[in-house]
């Protein structure tokens, strides 16, 4: 299943789905969004949580096509990456999936 969250409160519904490394990337990517956009109304961008190639598919077709887009920051979370990507000005992509998932992204 893919995860689309917006907001640190959105967070809570997946801290028993993930392990806590990856809901405490989530808080420092959303902590970033609600100071920076969301308390002014304004869109910053979202994280995606994939689990599968499945939801990698939906990425790329509906979010980020992540096989052209550079990435900006990679990093590697305790069996998981995020990726941040930056498509437009201001306006970022988080993308957070199992390590095993990694050639499918980072190509």
């Amino acid at each position: 299943m893919l995860y689309k969250i917006r907001t640190k409160s959105e967070i809570t519904r997946l801290q028993n789905v993930f392990p806590k490394c990856v809901t405490e990337e989530l808080e420092r990517v959303t902590y970033t969004l609600d100071t920076c956009y969301n308390r002014f109304g304004h869109d910053g961008g979202y994280a995606l949580v994939a689990e599968s190639i499945a939801d990698l598919a939906e990425v790329k077709a509906h979010h980020i096509d992540y096989t052209t887009e550079p990435a900006e920051i990679v990093k590697q979370i305790n069996g998981f990456m995020s990726v941040l990507y930056l498509p437009a000005t201001e306006y970022s992509v988080s993308l957070i999936f199992p390590e095993s998932l990694t050639k499918e992204v980072i190509q």
